[in-house]
């Protein structure tokens, strides 16, 4: 425990690694069902299709997709 005075400020920065080229979809659109994790995407004709997704951390409400999808779907948010 830090005891620092009401008055006084502390800075601090955490460093984490960036990931590059990353999927992120809203987390409304995250969707979970026996222990599986699935996005419904948009198809051509209109109709939905779940997709299962491998996810990785939330940042702003936004969640990283590790592996499942591309980047170029269109994702239907609940």
């Amino acid at each position: 425990t830090l005891n620092i005075p009401t008055s006084d400020t502390m800075e601090m920065v955490i460093n984490k690694p960036q990931l590059a080229n990353v999927v992120y979809v809203d987390k409304a659109a995250i969707n979970k069902k026996n222990d599986e994790t699935f996005v419904y995407v948009v198809k051509e004709d209109g109709f939905l299709e779940a997709v299962y997704v491998e996810v990785g951390e939330e940042v702003n409400g936004m969640v990283a997709i590790l592996s499942g999808l591309e980047g170029t779907e269109e994702v239907a948010i609940r």
